[in-house]
C-alpha cells in the first residue's frame, strides 16, 4: 500500500507541475487594464435647485465607527461647478457615507456596498450615489 501511495502522489505532483509551470511562465492569458476605479463617487447637489454643491462640502466614508477615507473633489478648491466627491482609498465592503456642508443638513447613507470588479483583474466596481443637500433649519 505504501508503494502505491507514493506512485499516486508522484504522478499527482507531476500533473500539477505540468499545469503550473507553463501557466507561471506564460501568464494566465488575462490582460488587465491599468485603470483604477474609485470605490465610491457621490454627486452632491442642492436639493431645491439641483445646483452642484460639492465645493465646500466635507465627505467621510466610515467602516463601523472608523473613518476609512475622506471624499475628495476632482476639481479645484472653491470651484462652484464641482458636483462630485470621490473615495479612492477603500476596498470592498459596507460603509456609511456622510456629506457635511455649512448651511445644509448632514446627508447620510448607510450600508453602501462596494463590490469587487468583475473578471480576473481585481479592483473595485464603483458605487455611485447622489446626495441632495437640504437647507439646515435653525
Amino acid at each position: 500500500m505504501g508503494m502505491r501511495y507514493r506512485r499516486v502522489a508522484s504522478n499527482l505532483i507531476r500533473l500539477v507541475l505540468a499545469i503550473a509551470i507553463p501557466v507561471a511562465v506564460a501568464g494566465c492569458g488575462v490582460t488587465c487594464p491599468t485603470v483604477v476605479n474609485p470605490g465610491i463617487v457621490v454627486e452632491v447637489r442642492e436639493a431645491g435647485s439641483g445646483r452642484p454643491a460639492a465645493s465646500g462640502a466635507l465627505g467621510l466614508v466610515f467602516r463601523g465607527t472608523v473613518v476609512a477615507d475622506t471624499l475628495r473633489s476632482n476639481f479645484v478648491e472653491n470651484d462652484s461647478s464641482a458636483a462630485t466627491l470621490t473615495s479612492w482609498r477603500i476596498g470592498t465592503g459596507r460603509y456609511r457615507v456622510t456629506i457635511e456642508r455649512p448651511g445644509f443638513a448632514t446627508w447620510t447613507r448607510d450600508n453602501v456596498e462596494v463590490m469587487p470588479a468583475r473578471g480576473d483583474c481585481g479592483g473595485l466596481r464603483t458605487t455611485y450615489l447622489r446626495a441632495d443637500l437640504t437647507i439646515d433649519s435653525p
